[in-house]
């Protein structure tokens, strides 16, 4: 079995399956803890951050943390950021 065969087997298939389920639930969290407040284009930012794994420039970073910050305190920015921005 070569690389590009495992990389389509069914343990990636789990991991991709597991990947998008948590970054589900994190866009879940994200507009509840922001409700009505919650910017579509800041969680879409982030999915595609994270989906693609980009890593996240410090522009991005402040600007995710600012937008937080602003709608719902330190520590929820610190909980979203310290997940999604490694």
């Amino acid at each position: 079995m070569d690389d590009s065969e495992f990389s389509q087997g069914p343990k990636a298939q789990q991991l991709k399956d597991l990947e998008e389920r948590r970054l589900s639930t994190m866009k879940n969290v994200i507009k509840s803890s922001l409700g009505l407040l919650a910017n579509n284009t800041v969680i879409a930012s982030i999915s595609s951050l994270k989906m693609e794994r980009l890593p996240a420039s410090g522009v991005q970073r402040r600007s995710m943390s600012s937008l937080l910050n602003k709608n719902h305190g330190a520590i929820l920015k610190s909980v979203l950021l310290q997940s999604f921005i490694r």
